[in-house]
């Protein structure tokens, strides 16, 4: 019964990996930052999430970056990014209410 049941969690974990496998590849090949972000967030790598953002027109990303990406000098990592989103998006109450 246990090995059963074993099996069955090794095939839903494996059935998992490839649909995160087939989703990070229709991530890279969509080509925009906001993609690439997510799928450098999806690979555990959202430390690099500020410096894409920083580069990037998309203020989708830059939220993403500012949620997640900010693991060091997080006050002016997230000073940065919200300054950006500013520059964006002078008329946007959400980039204000960043604290």
């Amino acid at each position: 019964m246990q090995e059963s049941a074993d099996l069955l969690k090794a095939k839903a974990y494996e059935a998992g990996q490839r649909m995160r496998a087939l989703r990070l590849a229709q991530l890279d090949a969509r080509h925009d930052e906001l993609s690439r972000g997510i799928a450098l967030w999806l690979r555990g790598q959202a430390d690099a999430l500020p410096a894409l953002a920083l580069r990037s027109n998309d203020p989708r990303l830059l939220r993403l970056a500012l949620r997640l990406g900010c693991k060091v000098d997080v006050e002016a990592c997230r000073r940065r990014l919200r300054d950006r989103w500013l520059q964006l998006e002078p008329d946007n109450a959400a980039a204000w209410l960043v604290q």
